[in-house]
């Protein structure tokens, strides 16, 4: 969505498995959300919010309490999108 940005440039390959979709995608994009490194944190919750597959809604949610603020900010903005699609 537009509160996102456009994070796809930044991040090609979470972008590519969203063109992709289907679970191997999902799930991919759930271990991405519980990764170490920061950026990897971002782009899955971007990506979720892309996909749009509501069974990300509880790890979206869970990554509202992320260490990071960044992440935190767009996992709230990315399980806002999936309920109200």
């Amino acid at each position: 969505g537009k509160a996102l940005g456009d994070w796809t440039k930044r991040d090609p390959a979470a972008a590519a498995l969203v063109r992709i979709g289907g679970d191997k995608a999902l799930q991919y994009l759930l271990e991405a959300l519980q990764k170490d490194k920061k950026d990897d944190r971002l782009a899955a919750a971007k990506a979720l919010a892309e996909l749009g597959d509501v069974r990300a809604l509880e790890a979206l949610e869970a990554a509202i309490d992320d260490v990071d603020d960044e992440v935190a900010r767009v996992a709230k903005i990315a399980a806002r999108e999936l309920k109200n699609r």
